[in-house]
């Protein structure tokens, strides 16, 4: 069962709404996101309830869905220079998602399944 997030020892937790990391200020030892990652082609076939409530913004990850993955893999080692940084992730992604953290294999990564068996998070340990 999961706990809710009010419920764990997490000092000095901070949220933050942003399109990438950049004028983030300090450091952190976990980064937790639930990015936009749904292509622009797809967002009209999603379910109506989706696509007309939540914001565009919210939704729309770019023309391959990894726009904001981009964007995040080049300030991560700033924000997180050690740790880890935890990504949801859309169908047919986590490895994708992989290669555009983890070039050249520097950091140590983690694909995660949903209950449904899909993979839904990929997870990057960082080191400077």
């Amino acid at each position: 069962m999961p706990i809710p997030l009010r419920h764990w020892p997490l000092l000095n937790r901070r949220d933050f709404l942003g399109d990438t990391l950049t004028g983030l200020s300090g450091t952190f030892e976990l980064l937790v996101s639930n990015p936009p990652y749904i292509p622009s082609g797809d967002i009209s076939d999603l379910d109506p309830e989706v696509r007309h409530y939540d914001p565009r913004g919210a939704l729309d990850g770019g023309p391959d869905g990894l726009d904001i993955f981009r964007d995040i893999a080049r300030d991560l080692s700033c924000a997180v220079p050690h740790g880890w940084a935890v990504f949801e992730v859309g169908a047919g992604q986590a490895e994708r998602v992989v290669e555009i953290f983890n070039p050249g294999h520097r950091h140590v990564t983690r694909i995660r399944r949903d209950l449904g068996g899909h993979q839904r998070a990929v997870a990057v340990w960082t080191q400077s």
